[in-house]
C-alpha cells in the first residue's frame, strides 16, 4: 500500500478534503469499489484514499502543510 515499513495517515471526513493546488496532477485507481485511491501522475506518489462506504479519507500526512501531526491509532493490516 505505501511500500513502506510504517505509514502516517490522517482520517477526515470526505468532504472536508480538497486539493489546494497541483489537482491536474492527481490521479486514482479503484480496483474493488471499496476504496479509490489518489495518487500524483508525475512521480506515482501516494496522496489519499477515498472510502466512499464510510465517507472517510485518509490522506498521507506529509503532503498536509501546516498541521502538526499527533497518532492517535494504530492500524495493522495483514497483507
Amino acid at each position: 500500500y505505501s511500500g513502506a515499513p510504517f505509514g502516517a495517515y490522517m482520517l477526515w471526513k470526505s468532504a472536508d478534503v480538497t486539493i489546494a493546488a497541483g489537482a491536474e496532477l492527481v490521479a486514482s485507481f479503484n480496483r474493488t469499489g471499496m476504496s479509490d485511491r489518489h495518487f500524483c501522475r508525475r512521480c506515482g506518489g501516494h496522496l489519499m484514499t477515498r472510502h466512499p462506504d464510510l465517507d472517510l479519507t485518509d490522506v498521507a500526512a506529509g503532503t498536509v502543510h501546516g498541521i502538526v501531526f499527533a497518532p492517535a491509532v494504530h492500524l495493522n493490516y495483514s497483507e
